[in-house]
């Protein structure tokens, strides 16, 4: 939370409010003492206190319209001021389309086209020292499977493990890898984020598009 004073000087206002009570406080003790002085106090028991109560009252009021009037002449205003912010560093999030038609061998060597993505993912990650790398796995939906990290040896060991049936739901929705992608980022962090989409490019619900638009967006 940001708090900001346009005119903070307009508080000095505030100090007049000092002999106005001392000048009310002596005018009512006057007005009571002049009253003791004729005998009218003593025909009216409680005419004093009514008289310090309406004095009192009155003085509060007045008081806060005063306080009310100098704050909004100060200009204060809060919330949350939008700061750019050089990004250092990178952050990748690895997203592995694992539905079946990943496993059609058709790469080179006979390999299927999740075993090339995973062993291109891999080399990857051999020149990606210092950089924070998390792991989206996407099928009918998409989950990160390792939070963003430096651990490379935590998410080779998920590259090498790639399979269709580390998911359970059908089809294959890329948008939904995107878009838990996306959330694997801390939304304040200074790295540059980056997603890696490994797919053969089939989806069964045309999401990708829209999640695509979305991760643009992001700052």
């Amino acid at each position: 939370m940001n708090i900001s004073v346009e005119r903070p000087y307009a508080f000095y206002g505030l100090l007049i409010l000092i002999p106005v009570v001392l000048y009310i406080a002596f005018k009512c003790k006057k007005m009571i003492h002049s009253l003791t002085s004729t005998g009218a106090i003593h025909r009216y028991a409680d005419f004093s206190n009514a008289i310090r109560l309406r004095f009192i009252l009155r003085t509060v009021f007045r008081c806060a319209a005063w306080i009310f009037l100098v704050c909004g002449y100060a200009g204060i205003s809060w919330g949350t001021n939008m700061v750019p912010v050089q990004k250092s560093g990178s952050a990748v999030s690895f997203v592995f389309d694992i539905s079946y038609s990943m496993e059609a061998r058709d790469a080179p060597g006979g390999m299927t086209r999740l075993d090339s993505a995973a062993n291109y993912a891999d080399e990857l990650l051999t020149q990606m020292n210092g950089v924070s790398v998390s792991v989206v796995l996407a099928k009918g939906n998409g989950i990160v499977a390792v939070p963003l990290t430096e651990d490379n040896e935590g998410v080779q060991s998920v590259i090498n493990s790639l399979s269709p049936h580390l998911l359970t739901a059908e089809g294959t929705s890329l948008g939904s890898g995107i878009e838990a992608a996306i959330n694997s980022f801390p939304q304040q962090s200074a790295q540059a984020a980056h997603i890696w989409l490994f797919t053969d490019g089939d989806e069964t619900d045309n999401s990708l598009n829209a999640s695509l638009a979305d991760a643009i967006k992001k700052p």
